[in-house]
């Protein structure tokens, strides 16, 4: 079993636009930033299954979302956040060792050279081997 969390959802249209929310859709459900979720499935299982759903406050068209995951302790990329948004290095130092995976979804651009590229729009941590166990009795 893994337990995934819906960290974060940093994403804005452009330069001076509101954050937009988002929903991650997985088995029919909604799951929100705060949210966890419990699967049997592998993290590359539970991503392919997932669908991204904007709520609020993006009029823009979203390309396919890019994916990068990281394993506890990898290097975290040096990205500025996007429109005066905390950077993800500086994101990352507050989560005090609370993952094994990280799972960045960059939902803006997929040009790797444009400063809209911080992937940081959904933010995931992910733990193999969760203390709670949603279904114990």
């Amino acid at each position: 079993m893994i337990e995934i969390l819906f960290a974060a959802s940093l994403f804005q249209c452009g330069v001076g636009a509101p954050q937009a929310e988002f929903a991650l859709v997985y088995q029919g459900e909604q799951i929100f930033v705060n949210d966890r979720i419990y699967t049997e499935e592998t993290l590359e299982e539970f991503l392919s299954n997932v669908a991204i759903q904007r709520i609020s406050n993006a009029d823009c068209s979203i390309p396919t979302p890019f994916y990068n995951t990281l394993g506890y302790g990898a290097p975290i990329p040096n990205l500025p956040g996007f429109d005066s948004q905390t950077s993800l290095a500086t994101w990352h130092n507050s989560l005090e060792d609370q993952y094994e995976s990280l799972v960045l979804v960059e939902l803006g651009t997929s040009d790797i050279s444009s400063p809209a590229f911080d992937l940081q729009d959904i933010i995931l941590l992910v733990d193999t081997n969760p203390d709670f166990e949603p279904y114990a009795d």
